[in-house]
């Protein structure tokens, strides 16, 4: 009965990742971009620090990789773009052992969304295969904070990669099962 119940729990645990998962509160948001991100990134980064700043006034930045210094109590770095254009991305790619962003996984327009915490020191990796990967990782960023007033929370997500659920090509819309279907 014992073993039954831990079962129970378990999978009850595993069903719901939300409550297996601690929000992080933060007063404040910096946007680390790559030495070599293009127009279109900074762009996005632009656009990631006025929605953080609309609802709730939280102070958020967009500063160059070479600014980058360590947080500050409250602060949470949100490193986004192309590995390829950010030497911090891609450092922390080799660091933590994180397989590449190919075309195969997550695919085109892909990106990986991960909230780190190496030595204490949280930070949100948002790294897109191409510009529009980080684009949608911003979308997905968006969509999981949550606006408390005077802080943001971050809730990681249980699953890192992702990409768009359907893509288009001239007239055929592609699955990601690979099924064609003509519009």
């Amino acid at each position: 009965m014992k073993n039954r119940l831990s079962v129970i729990l378990i999978l009850l645990f595993l069903s719901f990742p939300s409550f297996a998962v601690e929000a992080l509160n933060f007063q404040k948001a910096t946007i680390v971009i790559g030495n070599e991100a293009g127009p279109i990134e900074k762009r996005i980064a632009n656009l990631l620090a006025e929605r953080l700043q609309e609802p709730s006034g939280l102070p958020a930045s967009v500063i160059a990789e070479s600014e980058m210094g360590e947080p500050s109590e409250g602060e949470l770095q949100i490193l986004l773009g192309i590995p390829d254009h950010s030497e911090t991305i891609s450092k922390v790619f080799y660091d933590e052992r994180i397989d590449p962003l190919t075309e195969l996984d997550p695919g085109l327009e892909g990106f990986l969304l991960k909230l780190m915490d190496p030595d204490g020191d949280p930070f949100l990796l948002a790294a897109g295969l191409d510009e529009r990967g980080c684009l949608y990782a911003v979308g997905e960023i968006l969509r999981k904070g949550s606006d408390h007033g005077e802080r943001v929370s971050v809730l990681p997500s249980p699953r890192g990669q992702n990409g768009p659920g359907i893509r288009s090509q001239g007239d055929t819309v592609r699955t990601k099962r690979g099924g064609n279907q003509q519009r």
